[in-house]
């Protein structure tokens, strides 16, 4: 049962010029790399169970996905977070920690979620990653060849579109000017460093190639500006956002082998701080952030990541508003840690597992 939670103040903060996918596709990241999990070695266990035309080694996506039978994970419904996160997230605001915070959760084991300030809207910033990597893996699907076609990368173009108040926060791009790069690893630069010059290349081959394929993931995940201006602010939900995670995992818009390909990836971003920081090292992530600054106008930090917990995998996904991006990051950090301490204790509290055939 989806649970959501009002009463928040909503404030317009005015913030953030979105250059779609150009300008609001910026971000900041510094140093995790995840490390393989004791989930991963339950779904590899389920897989000596499955037919051999599916025994590959397919690591992120949900067991489910790959026709496995899943063992050792606890379906048993979680009680009390939702309340606990919720506390948090009311002492931040009270204490002008934040302007405004939406946080969407799933149980990733049962499919159970809850969403609190659902309405909320915020800008993607470097979220909008994401599906910039499911438009052109959708893309190879029926065009494999396109992910060695080489791109020439002339000179940087990050200067350009950074917004006020942003410089200087955005790492240095490893892309040579004047050097050919090739699309596959463009998509790793852009995903796992956050990489805006490697993103503008790709916006600039998907508009020569096939244009309309990002398009279609926008309007399909609810994740377009408005009247598609690109510079829309604050027009994502963080219930809406939440659904690319989700297909990932799922493989329900790309292939397994895509899906599982895109995780990965996702489980190498370095950027260490928001939710990361508050899960063991040991415990793989894939995750994406999104960090946004204007001058005299606060700041906007998203984070989600899909959190492989070895009996409960869980997504948890958080927007903030505020002043300052040191007291967003700690927020974030605090509502993870809260979130992982619950998830963990829980996982404990039974031996129950859960058994289902899939025909």
């Amino acid at each position: 049962m989806n649970k959501s939670f009002f009463g928040f103040s909503k404030y317009g903060i005015g913030t953030l010029l979105l250059a779609f996918l150009l300008a609001a596709i910026l971000g900041v990241g510094i140093g995790y790399i995840a490390q393989p999990s004791p989930s991963q070695k339950v779904i590899k266990k389920a897989v000596e169970s499955s037919p051999p035309s599916l025994q590959e080694n397919f690591e992120f996506v949900s067991p489910q996905a790959v026709l496995l039978n899943t063992k050792a994970i606890n379906k048993l419904e979680i009680v009390g977070l939702d309340s606990l996160v919720l506390t948090k997230i009311s002492v931040a605001l009270q204490t002008k920690k934040a302007r405004a915070v939406s946080v969407y959760f799933q149980d990733l084991s049962n499919g159970k979620s809850w969403t609190i300030n659902p309405n909320e809207k915020y800008t993607p910033a470097s979220l909008m990653k994401v599906s910039v990597l499911l438009a052109i893996l959708k893309t190879s699907e029926s065009r494999p060849e396109m992910l060695h076609q080489e791109l020439f990368f002339a000179q940087k173009q990050q200067a350009n579109y950074t917004s006020e108040g942003s410089q200087g926060m955005e790492l240095e791009s490893q892309l040579i000017p004047e050097r050919k790069y090739q699309v596959q690893h463009l998509i790793e630069e852009m995903i796992i460093n956050s990489d805006n010059e490697a993103t503008f290349l790709l916006l600039d081959f998907l508009e020569k190639t096939n244009k309309n394929e990002l398009l279609e993931v926008e309007r399909l995940f609810d994740i377009l500006p408005p009247d598609n201006n690109i510079k829309a602010e604050d027009f994502i939900t963080v219930s809406a956002y939440s659904r690319l995670f989700r297909t990932l995992y799922n493989a329900s818009f790309l292939s397994v082998e895509n899906s599982d390909y895109a995780l990965e990836l996702l489980s190498k971003a370095i950027f260490k701080s928001g939710i990361i920081q508050s899960i063991p090292p040991e415990v793989t992530v894939a995750h994406k952030y999104g960090l946004m600054a204007v001058r005299n106008q606060g700041f906007q930090l998203h984070h989600y990541g899909i959190v492989f917990h070895p009996v409960k995998p869980y997504l948890l996904g958080v927007m903030s508003k505020g002043d300052g991006g040191k007291d967003l990051r700690e927020l974030l950090g605090s509502i993870s840690g809260i979130v992982y301490n619950h998830v963990d204790e829980f996982s404990k509290k039974t031996e129950d597992l859960l058994y289902f055939d899939i025909i």
